[in-house]
């Protein structure tokens, strides 16, 4: 009796094994698709949503402070300013809440970029350093201390986006989720026509 691989049973077991894989891909995309809805929600952390002088900006006339602005109340913040690596004399004057003020002890003179460089603690007991650029020339226009009324809506704004890469993530997700679907499922088509064949 000659040996005919088409001729021999499958195992009883064989269904069952496609059965998992269609469980394994289905909690992967409800995953994805979770994910990807409430991921906003999720991943929405303390953020820097705005500054004075704003980030990357060039800003002249009489600089002598800096505000940072939070998308939540922050707390223990402490602000450097710092220029070719100099730290600039001042002092943290309001180390607490969505804003964040710092006062040099005399206002900017030397036209070139200025990095700020913050450390606190976040709403969610976080300790985050953070740091931004800002480029003084004194031909430009002179930057506005932050109020509590502008930094509400723009932190309101943050807050509703979900944060850079939520989106992006949940979105990868899903295509991952979908994509082994598909392989899947392409898979267990081959099984059936090998089988038939």
């Amino acid at each position: 009796m000659s040996y005919h691989p088409e001729a021999v049973p499958q195992s009883p077991t064989a269904p069952r094994r496609g059965r998992k894989s269609s469980l394994v891909v289905l909690f992967v995309t409800a995953m994805a698709l979770t994910v990807g809805l409430f991921g906003g929600v999720a991943s929405a952390h303390t953020a820097m949503v705005g500054g004075a002088p704003e980030f990357d900006a060039t800003v002249g006339g009489t600089v002598d402070f800096v505000n940072i602005a939070y998308s939540d109340p922050v707390s223990n913040a402490t602000v450097a300013v710092s220029y070719n690596e100099e730290l600039l004399p001042g002092v943290t004057t309001v180390n607490e809440g969505q804003i964040i003020r710092f006062q040099l002890d005399t206002p900017l003179e030397l036209p070139g970029r200025y990095k700020v460089e913050i450390n606190m603690v976040s709403y969610d007991s976080d300790a985050t350093n953070q740091s931004y650029f800002f480029t003084y020339d004194p031909a430009a226009p002179q930057p506005q201390q932050l109020s509590e009324d502008n930094v509400g809506l723009v932190a309101a704004e943050v807050v509703d986006d979900g944060g850079p890469g939520a989106g992006l993530i949940g979105g990868l997700l899903l295509l991952t989720g979908l994509g082994a679907a598909g392989m899947v499922k392409l898979a267990t088509r081959n099984r059936s026509q090998v089988s038939a064949g």
